[in-house]
């Protein structure tokens, strides 16, 4: 949990100055530009690497200035893989004034994959339930155990009042490894489909992506 300023300014400069590609997520109470953002959740390339939780809720808009968190999140060279950039790109911009930049919404390709294998165009999105499940290079211990996490993750958020778990501090592990989860195998999606569509496409697809209504393909 990067909860300082000065421990996420170097942790995120680190992967500024590599300039790979990171998986993001993010976390919060009605996450929307009428919600509140809680968490950033960002993963780098380097499986080794845990991955780095900025507490918002602590850090604010220092988070987005000091911490570094608005220049990984606004470069234009660093590809951000995230699954369903809508809300997440909507609160960002409304509560933060952030641009999402260089965006790669896991979603739209895993979609695209949901159409080959039927056969024919699936009318309705796909969450990340679904693409954890079909997630490449993961054997069945290990997709048992992500399954588990989301489960108990989804409880300990259940059971907040008020549906502020987010927000609460100290966060639980349970919400914490859940949180980690979201963007811990985006990398591993990413270079399995990432043959469906070229980042120049899904830059006109992702500005095209309208804030969240409901299950209906926006693509």
């Amino acid at each position: 949990m990067l909860d300082t300023i000065a421990e996420c300014a170097k942790h995120l400069t680190v992967l500024i100055d590599r300039g790979d590609p990171v998986a993001v997520d993010f976390e919060g109470v009605s996450l929307s530009r009428e919600g509140r953002l809680c968490l950033a959740q960002i993963a780098s390339v380097d499986v080794t690497q845990p991955v780095f939780l900025v507490d918002v809720v602590k850090l604010g808009f220092d988070a987005f200035g000091k911490g570094k968190l608005g220049a990984l999140l606004q470069s234009a060279t660093i590809v951000k893989l995230i699954f369903d950039c809508r809300s997440d790109r909507d609160a960002l911009f409304h509560q933060f004034g952030v641009t999402l930049q260089n965006v790669y919404d896991i979603q739209v390709v895993y979609c695209m994959r949901c159409d080959e294998l039927a056969g024919f165009r699936v009318g309705r999105l796909k969450g990340l339930k679904a693409a954890l499940g079909d997630c490449p290079g993961l054997d069945f211990q290990r997709r048992t155990e992500i399954v588990k996490v989301k489960q108990t993750g989804a409880a300990a958020y259940a059971d907040a009042e008020n549906g502020d778990a987010w927000e609460k501090r100290p966060l639980p592990h349970e919400l914490i490894e859940y949180a980690a989860v979201d963007v811990q195998y985006l990398h591993l999606m990413y270079d399995e489909w990432k043959h469906f569509m070229k980042q120049g496409k899904m830059d006109t697809v992702v500005a095209k992506r309208k804030r969240k209504k409901g299950s209906a393909r926006d693509f």
